[in-house]
């Protein structure tokens, strides 16, 4: 021990220059390394025979954990495969309402490169196009045999019925058979599916007044889309004239100044009925309710854009045009302004009170 190794107090270390002596991996055995000695033929060839064996060790560890491996993916791709046919078969024997019902598949997404909006889009279709209509509008009798062939909720029993769960099976099956719906994510179509099913269960539930309201909202919004999508439309072909006579204001833009103002929520609710508009001329009015909170000059606005409408309309009418229905202002619906309005439009379109 030298000296300074005696003054610091640590005990002195084994030699680090002596070599590793022992080998322990797997099957090797423990055996002395023996160190070459190019001194003499004999060392020389016990060094060899030894390092052979070694690598002879080595090669059948290398062999096992290859083995190993090999293995451990199968089994992987094995326990995937019974997976999916689990889940498969539970979604067909067992009932909607227990765990473990339809809709119970392996949580894969999709693998597909299409948007989950556009998804959606194609398995509503799909379902369009695969189920029974209530209400279609067909006088062919191959189509409304093709109709009633398509496969059909029973409206009287609850989701989880055999009869519906039948239904969800089958459709299931054929979406996901599709080549549009490759790599679609099966939950995600069971899904649709049961949506669907609701959406058939409450409109068959419904009583003759609540079906009347809620065809009367649906025929009020299709009007408001409709009158929306066109005036937008007009504005576009015009908006230099319209803009000149509206005038300037400091915030609107250089181009399109009232575009940002045309937004579904600032037409007016509308109701259409029969009414003598001359005499022994019966015809279809829209009636116009509008509301209060629209400043005179969002609403000068409107009838400067019908105004153009109109005079389109006059240019492109023929013999087989079909007449737009009138619309006449009848009332004024009081309202406020709903609050995501009063955010994004300018203050000079809401009424002062």
């Amino acid at each position: 021990m030298s000296p300074t190794q005696a003054n610091s107090g640590r005990k002195a270390r084994a030699n680090p220059a002596a070599p590793i002596d022992r080998v322990v991996a797997g099957r090797i055995s423990q055996r002395e390394i023996m160190p070459r000695s190019p001194s003499t033929g004999e060392g020389s060839s016990q060094g060899r025979t030894e390092m052979a064996a070694i690598l002879e060790d080595l090669r059948f560890l290398k062999s096992r954990m290859g083995m190993v491996y090999d293995i451990a993916g199968k089994t992987n791709k094995t326990m995937s495969t019974l997976m999916e046919a689990h889940a498969s078969g539970v979604q067909s024997q067992l009932p909607l309402g227990q765990a473990g019902s339809v809709g119970m598949v392996p949580s894969v997404g999709p693998s597909s490169s299409i948007s989950p909006s556009d998804m959606r889009a194609i398995v509503l279709e799909l379902i369009e196009n695969k189920m029974w209509k209530k209400d279609l509008d067909s006088e062919d009798p191959a189509l409304i045999a093709e109709n009633e062939g398509k496969q059909k909720w029973n409206k009287d029993e609850r989701i989880d019925h055999p009869d519906n769960v039948r239904v969800i099976n089958y459709m299931r099956d054929y979406i996901l058979s599709q080549p549009r719906a490759a790599g679609f994510w099966p939950g995600m179509v069971v899904q649709k599916l049961k949506n669907n099913y609701k959406y058939y269960h409450r409109v068959a539930k419904m009583t003759e007044e609540q079906s009347i309201a809620k065809k009367k909202k649906v025929r009020a919004n299709s009007r408001l889309v409709e009158i929306h999508s066109r005036r937008v439309a007009v504005y576009k072909r015009h908006w230099r004239a319209i803009d000149e006579e509206m005038g300037h204001k400091p915030e609107n833009s250089e181009e399109m100044a009232y575009l940002h103002v045309l937004q579904k929520d600032v037409m007016s609710d509308g109701e259409s009925g029969m009414e003598d508009v001359a005499p022994g001329i019966t015809m279809r009015v829209l009636h116009v309710a509008r509301p209060s909170w629209r400043s005179d000059e969002l609403n000068r606005l409107l009838e400067v854009i019908d105004r153009f409408s109109r005079e389109d309309d006059l240019k492109r009418s023929g013999p087989k045009t079909k007449t737009r229905m009138p619309r006449q202002q009848t009332s004024v619906k009081e309202i406020p302004a709903p609050s995501h309005l009063t955010l994004n439009l300018p203050v000079w379109t809401f009424k002062n009170e």
